[in-house]
């Protein structure tokens, strides 16, 4: 009676390599589970610096560039996904890689993505341009001041 010889050398490596492939996969998943927060501190920081560098290189009218620079770098500064729940930076995270799709950048892209940013750390809010002017003193000895800032605020 012929025994049976078992598997062929060419199945055997193929199993072996099925096999290495699979633990690398599972050692990946792992790691990315327990090193969660890091990976994505790590990509939002690239994406964060890819807006910056998109809007050096091409600033929209009306956008102060430095002040999102020191927002963007306050963010980033603050930015701990390990302490926070997903659904609180999710948005944050999405619209900085929407911004990016054209690598263009508009003056309400800019504008939206900052309050975002605020919007998940509030006391950030220093880095936004104020919207709303300071209230002109009006000395009330002094009729003409009171003319002035009623003309500037008539738009006279």
């Amino acid at each position: 009676m012929a025994e049976g010889k078992g598997m062929s050398k060419g199945c055997t490596v193929a199993l072996i390599v099925a096999g290495v492939i699979l633990i690398l996969i599972i050692a990946l998943a792992v790691t990315c589970y327990f090193y969660w927060g890091d990976v994505v501190k790590s990509s939002t920081t690239a994406l964060v610096g890819e807006v910056k560098s998109v809007l050096a290189a091409n600033p929209p009218e009306g956008v102060d560039t430095t002040q999102f620079d020191a927002l963007a770098d306050a963010f980033v500064e603050r930015f701990d996904p390990g302490n926070m729940k997903a659904e609180d930076y999710a948005p944050v995270v999405a619209q900085l890689s929407e911004v990016l799709r054209d690598k263009q950048l508009t003056a309400d892209e800019v504008s939206r993505l900052s309050e975002s940013m605020v919007a998940l750390y509030p006391d950030l809010d220093r880095f936004l341009p104020s919207s709303t002017a300071e209230p002109a003193e009006v000395d009330i000895a002094d009729p003409d001041s009171t003319d002035a800032v009623m003309d500037t605020a008539s738009g006279l």
